[in-house]
C-alpha cells in the first residue's frame, strides 16, 4: 500500500472524492499532522503538502502545499522533492519554472528516488529544462528500472533500450561506468 493511500484510509477520507463531512480543524487525524508538521517532522509536512495539493480533508491550496513540500525537501526527503519538482514543473502554487524543477528533482534522484531517476532519465532524452544528453537519458532511465517494480517501468525499460541502441559501443562503456559509480556512491552514502 503506498504511503498516500494508507494515509488517505487512516485520516477517514474517501477516495472517491466525495465530500469529507468534518472540517480540518474538526478533524483529529489532521490536527496531529498539522502539529508533527510544524514541529519539523518531514513525512508529516510532506503529508500535509499532499492533502492540500490534492484538496482531501484540507481545503485545496497550492501555494500551502509547495510550502509544506518545501519544508520537507529542504531536510532531505525525496518524495518532498519529487513533488514539489512537479509543482514547479506545472505552475501549480509557484510560477513554471523548468530550471527549479529540475533541481529538486535531481535531489530526489540522487537519493534513490525510482519515479524522480525515470523523469530525469526522460528530460534528458527529451531536452526538457537539461541539455539532451543520450548518455545522462540512459543512465538515469536504467537506474530508474533497475530500482523499481511493477508495470510502469516496461515504458521507460523500453525507451532505455531504443536510446541504448543509439549509443556507440564507447558510449554505452562509458554511460555503464558513469552508472557503476553512481551506485558506489548511494551505496556508500547509504552507509
Amino acid at each position: 500500500m503506498t504511503n498516500r493511500l494508507a494515509l488517505l484510509l487512516v485520516i477517514g477520507l474517501p477516495l472517491t472524492g466525495t465530500a469529507w463531512a468534518q472540517t480540518p480543524k474538526d478533524n483529529p487525524v489532521i490536527r496531529e499532522l498539522r502539529a508533527k508538521a510544524t514541529a519539523g517532522d518531514a513525512n508529516a509536512q510532506n503529508n500535509l503538502g499532499f492533502l492540500y495539493a490534492d484538496g482531501r480533508g484540507v481545503p485545496k491550496d497550492d501555494a500551502l502545499a509547495v510550502a509544506w513540500y518545501r519544508k520537507a525537501a529542504e531536510q532531505g526527503h525525496a518524495g518532498a522533492q519529487y513533488n514539489l519538482n512537479t509543482m514547479y514543473a506545472y505552475g501549480r502554487g509557484v510560477t513554471k519554472d523548468n530550471t527549479a524543477a529540475v533541481a529538486w528533482l535531481r535531489k530526489a534522484a540522487e537519493q534513490g528516488h525510482t519515479t524522480a531517476q525515470l523523469n530525469l532519465g526522460v528530460r534528458y532524452q527529451n531536452g526538457l529544462g537539461v541539455p539532451k544528453d543520450d548518455i545522462l537519458a540512459y543512465m538515469w532511465l536504467h537506474l530508474g528500472v533497475s530500482r523499481s517494480s511493477g508495470s510502469l517501468p516496461d515504458i521507460e525499460a523500453k525507451m532505455r533500450d531504443d536510446i541504448s541502441s543509439k549509443l556507440t559501443p564507447k558510449q554505452r562503456a562509458d554511460a555503464q561506468r558513469i552508472i557503476r559509480e553512481w551506485q558506489a556512491a548511494f551505496e556508500k552514502r547509504k552507509k
